[in-house]
């Protein structure tokens, strides 16, 4: 059976959200979008909508990971330099975004760090991926819908 559904799931889901810094996904646009969007060309003036809608979020705050997630994690924040990237335009924006985690260096992270892949690690990952995707094209959508 897959780690992909239930409890285990929504405290990955949890940890991906803390770790993008887009909060629920429905009151923060993360500053790392903000920034893509600055790099690409958006006017300040539509960056600074941007930036108005945002929710501070509490500083120093802990996040929680399960014992049984914690080599998913680790693996994950490994790969933060590994996305795969994708151009997107609307005419008006321009923006990269991210399409998934490049697989083929998983392997060398898991050795890297003394963690055994697995079945198990693989859909911690896909957990943690999937969340991040989706609340970062909940930014873009923000992005181009301003």
């Amino acid at each position: 059976m897959g780690h992909g559904a239930g409890a285990p799931a929504k405290k990955l889901k949890a940890v991906a959200a803390a770790l993008a810094g887009v909060g629920d996904g429905k009151s923060v646009i993360g500053e790392e979008t903000i920034a893509e969007a600055k790099a690409m060309g958006v006017s300040e003036e539509s960056l600074a909508k941007l930036r108005s809608r945002n929710v501070v979020a509490e500083e120093d705050q802990p996040i929680e990971v399960e014992p049984e997630n914690v080599d998913a994690v680790r693996v994950f924040l490994a790969a933060q330099t590994q996305w795969r990237m994708q151009p997107l335009s609307n005419g008006k924006y321009n923006l990269l975004a991210r399409t998934g985690l490049d697989y083929a260096v998983l392997p060398v992270i898991c050795t890297a760090l003394c963690i055994t892949p697995g079945e198990v690690l693989l859909d911690q990952l896909r957990t943690l991926e999937g969340e991040t995707l989706r609340l970062y094209a909940l930014d873009r959508a923000r992005i181009f819908s301003s």
